[in-house]
């Protein structure tokens, strides 16, 4: 009997409702971040709100990497009991170019118009379109799109893990392990020698998250018998306790008030969210028997919210920055929850009118 086949027997085969839940969440955890650093970095830290901003900002950073762990553990449940032949991969590159590549490029191009047509500050020429190239393959021409590009990468890699996933049994069950080991060298070896500038636009960054997702994904079935209504408070309550912690200690690193090292706060960071995104998977169980419609709908527009989100914030701001202690706080609440509307909006209509819109907006 193949690999692929007893590992296979592990699992529950099914939808797993949860999923679109957690991409509701997670995106939500995005959102809250972006529409809150500009106040987090404008407001004088003597003022009362500062630390709820700080809060705000740091805490919900575990959003992209509970994305990075929703993937690998789609990724894995589903193609686990895949054959790997021609057909497979050629189908399966393709989807990921129409799909994942495809709208990253129309976006890196709607937000270049976007840029140029907000401060035209800069002239369209030979240099323009190399830096744009560079730019482009660090998925740094706008301030999220790193998260495309280290999606993509971590697409080409899933083939390599999924044949070893098939062939061994060991690979597996070392399958967190070996992305722990993975994401802690790399912060350790770029603390001493800084060698690579980008780190966030990598998955080396992100590995953790994706074989962690990849071994729930495998053991699924098994790991939800485990889901309990305590054991969703235990898990909320850790995270609650170590993303305080980890608030708490960003702060010490950015008021230069404590010397330890920035990699423990990378440690921090990677254990904070990896926390909270088993925290998140195991209270979305229980959300999930509830059918909140319009929660479910926000997972399910997600890919394309987060692709428009940051244009809808740069607009709002334009509007919403009041000045004024009480109109500036409530400037910012309505930033929150009029992005989260307009960009829904935006992507609903995109998929509803706009012929092919799977390579606008992803499916």
């Amino acid at each position: 009997m193949r690999l692929y086949k007893k590992v296979g027997k592990i699992m529950q085969r099914g939808r797993i409702e949860e999923i679109v839940y957690m991409r509701s969440f997670a995106m939500l955890a995005v959102v809250m971040i972006h529409t809150s650093a500009m106040t987090y970095h404008i407001i004088d830290p003597s003022f009362g709100s500062y630390p709820i901003y700080e809060f705000l900002n740091r805490f919900f950073r575990y959003g992209t990497a509970t994305f990075i762990f929703i993937t690998g553990l789609v990724m894995f449940y589903g193609y686990i009991d895949r054959p790997l032949h021609k057909g497979f991969f050629s189908k399966y590159f393709r989807n990921r170019f129409m799909y994942i590549f495809t709208p990253y490029v129309v976006w890196v191009v709607l937000y270049e118009i976007h840029t140029w047509l907000s401060i035209r500050q800069f002239d369209i020429n030979a240099d323009y379109f190399i830096e744009l190239f560079q730019l482009f393959f660090q998925g740094n021409t706008f301030y999220h799109f790193y998260f495309f590009f280290v999606l993509i990468q971590l697409y080409l890699l899933f083939p390599l893990l999924l044949y070893w996933a098939q062939k061994s049994l060991w690979f597996v069950r070392l399958l967190p392990l070996i992305g722990l080991v993975v994401q802690s060298a790399v912060y350790v070896t770029d603390y001493f020698y800084s060698w690579l500038p980008f780190a966030t636009s990598y998955f080396f960054s992100y590995l953790f998250f994706f074989n962690l997702g990849g071994f729930v994904g495998l053991y699924y079935g098994q790991i939800k018998r485990l889901f309990k209504i305590r054991m969703a408070w235990l898990f909320a309550t850790a995270m609650m306790l170590i993303g305080l912690l980890y608030v708490y200690m960003h702060h010490l690193v950015r008021w230069d008030l404590n010397e330890f090292a920035t990699v423990y706060l990378d440690f921090m960071y990677m254990t904070f969210s990896s926390l909270s995104a088993m925290t998140i998977l195991v209270v979305m169980h229980f959300v999930a028997k509830r059918r909140f419609n319009w929660f479910r709908q926000l997972g399910v527009y997600s890919f394309g919210i987060f692709l428009v989100h940051p244009m809808v914030i740069n607009y709002l701001d334009y509007w919403l920055v009041w000045e004024g202690s009480y109109l500036f706080h409530i400037g910012m609440v309505l930033r929150f929850m009029l992005t989260i509307a307009i960009s829904f909006t935006i992507v609903y209509l995109i998929k509803r009118y706009i012929p092919y819109s799977a390579y606008i907006v992803g499916r």
